[in-house]
């Protein structure tokens, strides 16, 4: 004899924060620094996901950041970074 089937939910640990390393960058003009991005889970995982995030400078023309996060210093004066993680 079998049993009727019984449903089965796995669930992903819920997403608890997103860190940017190094919180502070202070580039010289045409000077170049990485930034790592990562997750922190609820089951206290730790996950780097840079190659998952996208970035987006406030003033690219001060200082830019590429597809793999790479900031780049252009000009004197402060811009923020924004780090988008799906």
């Amino acid at each position: 004899m079998t049993s009727d089937p019984h449903r089965v939910v796995v669930d992903a640990p819920a997403l608890v924060a997103i860190t940017v390393e190094p919180e502070t960058l202070f580039l010289a003009k045409g000077q170049s620094e990485p930034l790592v991005v990562r997750r922190h889970l609820a089951n206290g995982a730790v996950d780097e996901v840079t190659a998952a995030a996208r970035f987006a400078s406030s003033d690219a023309d001060l200082a830019s950041v590429n597809a793999d996060g790479e900031v780049t210093g252009h000009q004197p004066g402060e811009v923020d970074v924004t780090v988008t993680v799906a």
